[in-house]
């Protein structure tokens, strides 16, 4: 078992609110939720620190399409696959990607500045000494 290091944190109350809702409901206490969330969190924002070539899964959503398409035309060299759906009146692009990490992750940020809510789930990676 892995050492545990315990700290303390500042959210806002409707979250914590979330967080206590959500605990009770899965049956688990806040430390495994807010545990699982930073490690994917972590690894979806840190995984482009070190240069490598990698995949993954994009996944944008926004009410504009033509703000998703712009940055998907600058990157389309690392588009493997393209899926563009609309829901709920919401435009919602998937994308399998697989390149040079810095600029998977260039594309992660510029979706993020472009779009509602932009997730990036990497699937395989190899690093480069």
């Amino acid at each position: 078992m892995s050492r545990k290091k315990r700290f303390g944190i500042s959210i806002n109350q409707a979250i914590a609110d979330k967080l206590d809702g959500l605990a009770k409901d899965l049956k688990v206490d806040r430390s495994k939720i807010v545990e699982k969330a930073l490690s994917e969190f972590l690894e979806e924002h840190s995984h482009g620190i070190s240069e490598h070539r990698c995949c993954g899964i994009m996944v944008a959503e926004a009410a504009n399409c033509r703000s998703v398409d712009e940055v998907v035309e600058v990157y389309r060299d690392v588009i493997v696959s393209y899926m563009h759906s609309h829901v709920e009146k919401r435009c919602v692009c998937t994308m399998v990607v697989m390149g040079d990490s810095q600029k998977i992750r260039a594309m992660h940020r510029d979706l993020m500045f472009s779009s509602y809510r932009t997730r990036y789930i990497p699937i395989a990676h190899e690093h480069t000494q």
